[in-house]
């Protein structure tokens, strides 16, 4: 390991976290954009996360969500009815 390699690696880093910057400022603009033609940016957000699962995945987590949503609508039906 040299000093030349190391002060390189750190440049590049520093740059690229730079790019980052600019990237997210931009993106950021476009959520504004959004949000200003109405679009909901938090959907937006999601409708982005889920796009970028593969089909397996997304199969997988959405069989969970509902299996543990039918699990607590159950419990919470039981418990209206032990109120009633």
């Amino acid at each position: 390991m040299t000093d030349g390699n190391l002060q390189q690696f750190v440049r590049q880093i520093e740059s690229l976290n730079g790019e980052i910057k600019t990237l997210n400022m931009d993106k950021s603009e476009i959520y504004k954009s959004a949000k200003f033609q109405g679009y909901d940016p938090k959907i937006l957000r999601k409708v982005i996360a889920e796009r970028a699962k593969g089909p397996a995945e997304r199969a997988e987590q959405d069989e969970l969500f509902r299996s543990y949503w039918a699990a607590v609508e159950a419990e919470r039906s039981e418990r209206a009815e032990a109120a009633a």
